[in-house]
């Protein structure tokens, strides 16, 4: 998609400069609200069909589902502005649906699935509150701790390259946690096909291979707000 036409893409670019990420932190939920409905009945609006697409292969092509991922975007702009501010609350209550499938991991590697809808603080603090006192790393390409000086503590982010794949393993092997964002794959990088909504999808063979030498456990974190659900027990590939 032209970026130009893109509006969570336009957004994410205002949060890289001051004024921008004020204007951000400050929108309320009826000013997301108005904004995403606008959005959405702009018969003019060229990022309107790309979206529509991309919805009906879920069967949800509907005007209400075309505005509800506009107010996802800007909400989640919105809550990484405010993370960058120091406006978020520093206690915030995450409720934990299915916890007892999270207990049943407990002294068992774990790598969670973290969907590409939550911005990537909200990620951080989330999964560090499901798995206290465990040693939890993340990985990003061409990102490291230095991109999120806001967070506390300071997160841990595997290396580029083998040395964070030794990283991964040795934090897993241990017990630990690894979080990414699997269903993403990076220009460059292997990948393995599968089937998403009946259509063909790339997953980095890479976390495959790692959570196979592991026998780590996986964890898909569907995040709505800050409710994670476990659907069900956590499987080991």
């Amino acid at each position: 998609m032209n970026a130009a036409l893109d509006a969570f893409s336009s957004w994410s670019r205002v949060l890289g400069q001051p004024a921008g990420r004020s204007l951000l932190s400050s929108l309320t939920i009826s000013v997301i609200e108005e904004a995403a409905q606008a959005l959405a009945d702009d018969a003019h609006y060229p990022e309107n069909s790309v979206v529509r697409a991309a919805l009906s292969l879920v069967n949800d092509a509907g005007p209400a589902a075309l505005a509800d991922v506009y107010r996802h975007q800007l909400t989640y702009v919105a809550r990484e502005a405010r993370w960058r501010l120091g406006s978020i609350a520093s206690e915030h209550a995450i409720d934990v649906l299915g916890s007892q499938w999270l207990d049943e991991v407990r002294d068992r590697p774990v790598l969670t699935v973290m969907p590409m809808q939550m911005c990537t603080s909200d990620a951080i603090n989330v999964v560090s509150k499901c798995f206290p006192g465990r040693q939890i790393i993340f990985f990003g390409e061409g990102v490291d701790a230095s991109h999120y000086p806001w967070m506390t503590p300071t997160p841990l982010f595997a290396s580029q390259g083998m040395q964070g794949v030794k990283q991964i393993m040795d934090v897993l092997v241990g017990g630990g946690v690894f979080c990414t964002y699997p269903d993403f794959v990076y220009q460059g990088r292997g990948a393995l096909p599968y089937a998403m909504f009946g259509r063909p999808r790339s997953m980095a063979s890479a976390m495959l291979s790692i959570a196979i030498k592991t026998r780590a456990f996986y964890c898909l974190h569907s995040a709505g707000s800050l409710s994670i659900r476990s659907r069900s027990k956590l499987t080991s590939p």
